[in-house]
This record gives structure tokens, sequence and C-alpha cells, in this order.
């Protein structure tokens, strides 16, 4: 599902389940640290954060057309990220979670006033806000799923 206006209902309600007790089913993130994580993919899609361009010809291709666009799960538990996309959380679970809505609302925004900028992502190189809401959507649904939600 694509991450927009018309899914923020969907997802909202769904982050509205959790809890600072909820519990993973995969991983090592904390609810909160997946909350902050969450927002990290933000700030990177809408150039707030900068990350290296670790990507080659096939991530930048390949690897990118089929993780924006075929209906292929993220690896539960799979894939160890850098440093810079798992910040420690800075405030208490709620605060977080605030924190992360006003960030959607700002992706949201900026998507529809500009779906043509550009973002650097770390493997799959300069993308548009509309292919980071491709993204967005099913990142959302798995760190939601992996909290039972």
């Amino acid at each position: 599902m694509k991450l927009d206006r018309a899914s923020r209902d969907v997802f909202l309600n769904r982050l509205h389940c959790l809890t600072p007790e909820s519990e993973r089913q995969w991983g090592s993130l904390t609810v909160a640290g997946m909350v902050r994580h969450l927002r990290r993919a933000f700030e990177v899609s809408l150039n707030e954060v900068t990350v290296p361009d670790n990507g080659n010809w096939l991530t930048k291709t390949v690897v990118k057309w089929m993780s924006l666009y075929l209906p292929i799960p993220i690896p539960r538990g799979k894939i160890k990220l850098p440093e810079v996309f798992t910040p420690e959380p800075e405030e208490d679970f709620e605060s977080e979670v605030r924190a992360l809505i006003e960030k959607y609302d700002d992706f949201v925004n900026a998507l529809e006033k500009d779906p043509h900028q550009k973002a650097l992502s770390i493997l799959f190189g300069e993308m548009t806000l509309s292919e980071w809401s491709y993204l967005h959507g099913p990142h959302w649904d798995h760190h939601l799923k992996q909290f039972g939600v």
C-alpha cells in the first residue's frame, strides 16, 4: 500500500493500537525504537538527514523497481541497518508517536506539493517523493506487523 493522505487513517489507526508495552514478534527494535526508526525514514526522504550512497547498478535499477512495485514482503529480522536508521528514541513513547504523526503529515504535504522532489536512498539512489511513498507504505506495514498490529 502506498503511503499518502488516502492511507493515513489506515496507518494511524494501526499505529494507535501500539502501547509502550507492545512486544516485537521478531527483530531487535523496541516499540519506541521502531517508531523513531519510521520517523527517521521520513527525515531521509525529506532531505532532513543525509545518508551515504551505498547502492550499485543492481540495487538502483532492478532491486529498486522490485521493491517499489512488486508485492514482495520485507524479510523479517534479516536486514541489518546502519546506525543512521536506528537512532535512539528522543522522548517517551507517546511523544515519539506524536512526532511520527507530524512527520507523516510533513511527508504527505511535501508529496502533494512536489511529487518529483528527490532525496537519496542509501541503496536505491535518487528517489522522488512519489517513489518514496511506495517504499514507506510497505515499510510501515512491516514494522506494524512486527509489533502485532
